[in-house]
């Protein structure tokens, strides 16, 4: 099913839809209730081209789909306008590949209807949507430049500014709240200059949005601000956050929005910790030294908080750590333990600290990985990744009845891979019994 359409104009159905390429369409009409006659018509049409810059005016009906060559990067700004235009109607932004990027309600006196960052050199589409007969309407396409951010700005903005760029001296570390009206509710993305997600923030009703980044200086950093109920005006700050030292094994205190680093070896297991008085809010970040992210952990109620992660390569590591009060504080802690070889057909029991393992394989042989839990109430959880830390495969419970999980799985290519062993959220971790078995 490419698209659907059930009430236009009263009872009467429309459907617009771009086709993708040449060949025979099924077209099916159907009911709600009892069948009757009806009359059926089609028209094809190719989209008009609109370029950057350009004003383009269309009658009630004409030019429902609009075509122009965008560039990634680009943050393209669409404003509808037109005496008595429909309420309910929409204008969607739409790629190459017919796949919705974005979308906004035309609303009169407001501008722009749409804004959005592209990812691709490519063809991109305009659809204006009708909830009812359609009207005379103008289009006006326009590429925008998002304001700068850096760290110490304080901005107080109207709902229609969205897209931010962040600015900085590579390394630096840059920590962006964002707090509206109370009960109101925002979240934050993070986008590199493709319009790609980086990283995503929703922190609950009441709790400013907060996310950070590294700045690495070769690409750009854009920030979009979000709503899930209706746009608000908010107020945006940057704060620069210097990175502590945070030694394996070392316990730390921090409060606020803090940053911390520790040294990392390819192939050990890192358990990031933090103890919590009840009734925090607390999220934290491992990220690797170019910034990305590799794990999350987030508790809204206080006590504890964590996040394991095989580390993919040597080198220095960060924690991004968050709590809404400058005074609320925590104690954080890091433990790493390298991977310990596993060798096919021999069982090895392991305390729940020795969560990573490692063995050779060959492409094309089959491997069978089973974990059994030593507990009677213990829920094990197995993942199995390639040697850059990449995930190949997951399970948690092998069938039915057990919590036991098992992997069979063909080895794409000679080389070394890793095994990570953990417990489903809200289970206590305990001792197990691992087996590599390989065809």
């Amino acid at each position: 099913i490419m698209a659907t359409s059930d009430n236009y104009d009263g009872l009467n159905p429309r459907l617009n839809v771009l086709l993708p390429d040449t060949q025979t369409y099924l077209l099916e009409v159907l009911w709600n209730g009892a069948p009757s006659d009806y009359t059926l018509t089609a028209s094809l049409s190719a989209p008009e081209a609109l370029a950057y810059g350009q004003v383009a005016r269309a009658g009630a009906g004409d030019v429902p789909v609009w075509q122009f060559d965008g560039q990634a990067g680009d943050l393209v700004a669409v404003d509808v306008s037109g005496d008595n235009l429909p309420a309910g109607a929409i204008v969607r932004l739409v790629s190459a590949d017919r796949q919705e990027l974005a979308s906004g309600a035309i609303s009169p006196g407001i501008s722009p209807d749409l804004e959005a960052l592209l990812a691709a050199d490519a063809p991109y589409y305009l659809e204006i949507v009708w909830p009812q007969a359609p009207a005379p309407y103008a289009v006006s396409l326009d590429v925008a430049t998002p304001d700068s951010l850096a760290a110490g700005d304080v901005r107080e903005v109207s709902s229609r500014q969205r897209f931010w760029t962040l600015t900085g001296e590579p390394g630096e570390f840059v920590s962006v709240s964002v707090t509206g009206p109370e009960g109101e509710d925002a979240f934050l993305r993070l986008l590199d200059d493709r319009g790609r997600e980086l990283a995503f923030s929703s922190e609950p009703r009441g709790v400013p949005d907060h996310l950070g980044t590294l700045l690495t200086g070769d690409t750009p950093r854009y920030l979009s601000v979000n709503w899930y109920e209706t746009p608000q005006p908010y107020t945006i700050a940057v704060d620069r956050l210097e990175p502590q030292l945070l030694v394996p094994g070392e316990p730390a205190t921090g409060s606020g929005a803090s940053l911390w680093q520790f040294e990392g070896r390819r192939g050990d297991y890192a358990v990031v910790e933090a103890t919590l008085p009840d009734g925090l809010y607390f999220a934290l970040r491992l990220l690797d030294g170019q910034g990305a992210e590799l794990g999350t952990a987030v508790n809204a109620s206080g006590a504890a908080a964590g996040v394991g992660v095989l580390l993919p390569a040597d080198g220095t590591y960060y924690i991004e750590a968050f709590t809404p009060g400058a005074a609320d504080s925590y104690t954080l802690a890091v433990q790493s333990a390298p991977a310990r070889v596993l060798t096919p057909g021999v069982p090895v029991e392991a305390s729940p600290e020795q969560r990573a393992w490692r063995f050779r394989g060959q492409a094309g042989a089959r491997v069978t990985l089973s974990a059994e839990t030593l507990v009677a109430d213990g829920d094990l959880t197995l993942r199995l990744l390639d040697r850059q830390g990449n995930q190949l495969d997951y399970d948690d419970d092998r069938a039915t009845g057990t919590r036991d999980p098992e992997i069979v799985f063909d080895l794409p290519a000679d080389g070394e891979y890793f095994i990570e062993v953990g417990w489903y959220p809200g289970t206590s971790p305990a001792p197990y019994r691992l087996l590599l078995t390989t065809e």
